[in-house]
């Protein structure tokens, strides 16, 4: 298995030395750290750091078409149960703060993400009208593998890239402009949307295993190594009102149909990565992004904290 002594997993490394930006013990959005943060990102040493954070997280299924979610190769942390983190590559940047937890607690730890690709069964996913194939046989598959693999699971974790699956150009540029075929408006994108995580959470639910979604984070049209050396803070800061917009549609759909369901917890990073009316590209020394939408492990790292409430509350272990 992966050894994370390297990455920021562990609470030797410093995980929560730094204060989230909102907390559930204060109102909401409230922020409970400066910002902007008193920090010279075009000092030589800063300039270093922010290159390493462009370095991406690399793991042995993180690749288009990966194995089926089981194979050897997927297995991060052995050991049984395990907990499961799937999704498209915004899902495998949740892995280090998903690691710390797995550790913690003595579980094995699978992750499976297809990039471009995720796990919504009954969507079909593409580019300039041609069908990703791959992707739905692995959302099949992986959907399968799940349920068959009920007794060996603790509890599975899924996140997604929701504002790439929107008609039109991503607020991040990305390689591909990806979009759910046969959904030609934010609408019909919404409801085939909320139809998949429905399905998903209806076929977990059924073979007893819980279930934490993780809404996306927010998305920034620069990435930090780029701007922060160049600009204050707070201008390479995203509204957090014009970042929650690029992902509402399918946000709202997530939430709709989660909403109050034994066995499942719903995580919104805004919360953690969010002042009450910005999103910052970083948290105090921290880097949170790697690139214009994903997270860096010390950015996974911050939300360690909300992510073991949300698996706690999807095994219903609150209070």
């Amino acid at each position: 298995s992966r050894d994370w002594s390297s990455d920021v997993c562990s609470s030797d490394l410093g995980i929560t030395a730094v204060p989230p930006l909102s907390s559930p013990e204060v109102e909401p959005g409230a922020p409970t750290t400066t910002w902007p943060p008193d920090v010279d990102w075009s000092d030589p040493a800063r300039l270093e750091q922010l290159q390493g954070s462009r370095s991406p997280l690399s793991l042995d299924c993180a690749k288009p078409e990966p194995p089926r979610v089981f194979d050897p190769s997927c297995v991060v942390i052995e050991g049984t149960p395990t907990v499961v983190l799937i999704g498209d590559s915004h899902a495998a940047k949740l892995a280090p703060a998903v690691a710390s937890i797995a550790t913690s607690r003595g579980w094995g730890l699978v992750v499976s993400s297809f990039p471009a690709c995720p796990l919504v069964p009954g969507a079909r996913f593409g580019a300039k009208g041609t069908t990703f194939e791959g992707c739905s046989s692995w959302i099949n598959g992986a959907v399968a593998d799940l349920a068959a693999h009920r007794d060996q699971i603790a509890a599975v974790i899924v996140s997604a890239r929701t504002g790439l699956y929107l008609p039109g150009a991503s607020f991040s540029p990305a390689l591909l402009d990806v979009e759910i075929i046969g959904a030609g408006t934010d609408e019909q994108s919404a409801v085939a949307w909320g139809d998949g995580v429905r399905t998903l959470a209806d076929t977990l639910s059924g073979a007893g295993i819980p279930l934490i979604w993780v809404h996306d984070v927010p998305e920034f049209r620069e990435w930090p190594s780029d701007c922060l050396p160049r600009r204050d803070a707070s201008d390479c800061s995203t509204p957090r009102d014009v970042a929650e917009q690029v992902r509402a549609p399918l946000f709202r759909a997530e939430r709709e149909v989660l909403r109050g369901r034994r066995g499942v917890s719903v995580l919104d990073p805004f919360d953690v990565l969010c002042t009450a009316d910005r999103c910052p590209q970083a948290h105090g020394e921290i880097v949170v992004y790697r690139d214009g939408d994903h997270l860096t492990p010390e950015g996974a790292g911050l939300l360690l904290g909300a992510l073991t409430s949300s698996v706690d509350a999807a095994l219903g272990r609150e209070g």
